[in-house]
Order: structure tokens, then sequence, then C-alpha cells
């Protein structure tokens, strides 16, 4: 009897690959573990195993996976794009015929229609609906559940309000629009503009200038194409962009934004945001509590003023600010710049050359890179420096504040001590 081997390890030359050993060190629970052995038992990209956990309705563990593969330690563009012709493909395969100006109109179930003139107007409103179009300017609209829909002409407008509409486009220009939960919606042409109000949308784009918007819970939002806008405000979203120049931003509860591309534009105002960015030149912005901020690329631009904040960040020439309480700040490039007025801060710095300044109480500033500059304006800091490394501290004689200045190398300041100031004395901590 022929056994099928289980795939373990992912392919060199297919960073996209999901395997069943992937997925356990992700901790998969043992019901998954088990759907993914059946149906993918030699492994398979992300993209299939996304259109397989969707055929299966199996939402949840749908999430599950978007949120390992868009971690800010996992994002990778090729997952990204692996999800983007994914969903592209699931719409391909609707047979088309030729009449311009047609108007189509369907209410039984399980119709197949399809049209490749201009102009067509085509409607149904019966269950499994699958259309196809051709043409240029087409209006679509579909208001059941179970629909498919493709397009690949351009200035489509394409609408379903129905459960589990599965809607593709390849033509430039394209609109669309699903307030139906459990939407697939993919877009290859330039210019497209799709919206989704449903719950559980995956929405995936390639072409370039795509504008997409999103309002519903739990959406899994990927572009591959250069200059995207994305928005989401609902919670649980699940943002991921590898072109370049793209704008992202989300208000919901419990984002999670990944972005490859460079000099992407990220911003959160709700709590419990995970923002990833690896491009050059990223800016972003988070004003909700407990985000978890990650940036690898060079000159990244961070700001967070939510308390809790956790941010890091490990390209050169970063400049991190945070307002909020409790913020956890950690730098490994070369001239980074930090600034943080909240109480309690915990900022590292492991790079030359860093600038760091604090003006909340409490904080506590290490740094292992040589000639950094510390500055504290707040009450009881403690700082730890690097060679060459320079701090300014707080104290407050009873009457007004005084600032001491330490320098490592000097007056038995040593490399790699943590040092604080008590009644106008340096102490080691």
């Amino acid at each position: 009897m022929h056994t099928q081997v289980e795939q373990q390890t992912a392919p060199e030359n297919n960073p996209a690959q999901i395997t069943l050993l992937k997925i356990r060190e992700w901790g998969a629970c043992s019901d998954g573990r088990d759907w993914f052995r059946e149906k993918f038992p030699q492994g398979g990209t992300y993209g299939e195993v996304m259109n397989g956990l969707y055929a299966d309705k199996r939402y949840g563990d749908a999430r599950w996976l978007a949120d390992k593969a868009f971690d800010v330690k996992n994002i990778n563009a090729d997952f990204i794009k692996s999800d983007v012709r994914s969903i592209i493909a699931v719409t391909e395969g609707v047979d088309v015929d030729e009449n311009d100006g047609a108007q189509i109109g369907s209410s039984g179930d399980d119709a197949r229609i399809g049209s490749s003139g201009y102009g067509e107007r085509i409607g149904s409103s019966g269950y499994g609906a699958r259309i196809g179009s051709s043409g240029d300017d087409a209006q679509i609209g579909s208001s059941s559940y179970g629909a498919r829909i493709g397009s690949s002409g351009d200035g489509a407008q394409i609408g379903s309000s129905g459960y589990g509409a599965q809607i593709g486009s390849s033509g430039d220009g394209a609109q669309i629009g699903s307030s139906g939960d459990g939407a697939q919606i993919g877009s290859s042409g330039d210019g497209a503009q799709i919206g989704s109000s449903g719950d559980d949308a995956r929405i995936g784009s390639s072409g370039d200038g795509a504008q997409i918007g999103s309002s519903g819970y739990g959406a899994q939002i990927g572009s591959s194409g250069y200059g995207a806008q994305i928005g989401s405000s609902g919670d649980g979203a699940q943002i991921g962009s590898s072109g370049d120049d793209a704008r992202i931003g989300s208000s919901g509860y419990g984002a999670r934004i990944g972005s490859s591309g460079d000099d992407a534009q990220i911003g959160s105002s709700s709590y419990g945001a995970r923002i990833g960015s690896s491009g050059d030149g990223a800016q972003i912005g988070s004003s909700g509590y407990g985000a978890q901020i990650g940036s690898s690329g060079y000159g990244a631009q961070i700001g967070s003023s939510g308390d809790g904040a956790q941010i890091g960040s490990s390209g050169d020439g970063a400049q991190i600010g945070s307002s909020g309480d409790d913020a956890r700040i950690g730098s490994s490039g070369y001239g980074a710049r930090i600034g943080s007025s909240g109480d309690d801060a915990r900022i590292g710095s492991s790079g030359d050359g860093a600038q760091i300044g604090s003006s909340g109480d409490g904080a506590r500033i290490v740094c292992s890179g040589e000639n950094a500059t510390v500055a504290f304006a707040g009450r009881r800091g403690s700082v730890s420096l690097g060679k060459g490394g320079a701090a300014s501290l707080v104290w407050h004689d009873g009457a007004r504040n005084r600032f001491i200045n330490i320098y490592e190398g000097e007056d038995g300041i040593e490399a790699g001590v943590l040092y604080a100031i008590e009644n106008g004395k340096v102490v080691r901590q």
C-alpha cells in the first residue's frame, strides 16, 4: 500500500510554504494539525492553505494562521504575495459569451452567467451563482450567498451582499464592494477600489494604487502592489503589504499589521496592535494601549502615545518617540534617536552613537553601544553606559531640580554598570 510522506520542512526556494512542522512550532491545536495533515500531507503554500480553510469555513483557524504569518517575527513578502495570488485564482474558470450592452438578471439557484460584451449589467439573487465578465465597464450585483464573480475587463463595478462571496478582478480601475460575511476578494489590476463591511473578509490585491477598506471583524487584507492605501476599522484585522509606499491605517482592537515594502506609513489608534515593518523609511504611529511595534529597516520613524508600548528597532538611523507610561523601547541600529516622556520607561540601545532623552520619572536606560548620549529630565532615573558614553541625570535637593553629569571612564564610571543619583551622589544600582 502506498503511503504519503508528510512534508516536514519548507522547500528553500519557497518561503511561503506551510508545513506540519511549521504549524506545530507555531502552536497549532491538535484538531487543526489533523485537518492540515489530511488536506496537505505534502504541505502547501500559505495561499493554498488559506483557500482550504475558507472552503471548509474554518474562519477561526484562518485568523490564527494569518496571525502567525503576519507576526512581527515572521512577516514575509512571500506570504502576502501567495495569499493575493490564491484569492484571485479562486474565481478563475467561468465561461463567458459575447454581447455588448447586455442586461442579464437571474433569481434562481446555481445560475451560471457569462458575458464578454462592453457595458453589460448583470444581477443575480439566487444561491450559488457563477458570474463571469470579460468586457469593460461591467456592472455586476449579487445578493445571495455563495456567489462566485469574476471580471477581467477594465472599470468593473461589482457589488455583493451575500455570505461567502468569491470575487476576482484582473482589470484596471475595478470598484468592488461586499457587505456579506466570509467574502474572498482578489484584484490584480491597477487602481482598484475595494470595500468590505462583512466579518471574516479576505481581500488581496497585487495591482498598483489599490484602495482597500474594511469595517468588519477579523478581516485579512494583503497587498503586494505599489502605493496601496489600506484602512480597517473592525477588530482583529490582519493586514499585510509588500509593496513600496503603502499607507495603512487601523482603528480596531487587536490589529496585526505587517509591511515589507519601503517608505510605508502605518497608523493604529486602538489598543493591542502589533505592527511590524522590514522596509526602509517606515513611518509608524500608534495611539492605543499595549502596542507592539517592530522595525528592521533603515531610517524608521516610530511614534507611540499609548501606555504599555513595546517598541523594537534593528535598523540604522531610527527615530523613536513614546509619550505613554511603562514603555519598553529597544534599538540595535546605529545612530538611533529615542525620546520618551512617560513614566517608568525602559529603554535599551546597543547601537553606536545613540541619542536618548527621557522626561518621565523612573526611567531606566541601558546603552551598550559606544558614544551614546543620554539626557534625563525626569527624576529617579538610572543609566548604564557603553564605551565613551555620557549622561545627564536629575535629582531634587529639596528646593529644586539639579543635574549631575557622568562620563564613562571618568570618576570611576564604568561601562555596563547601572548608576543613579541618591542624595546628590552617583551610586551603583
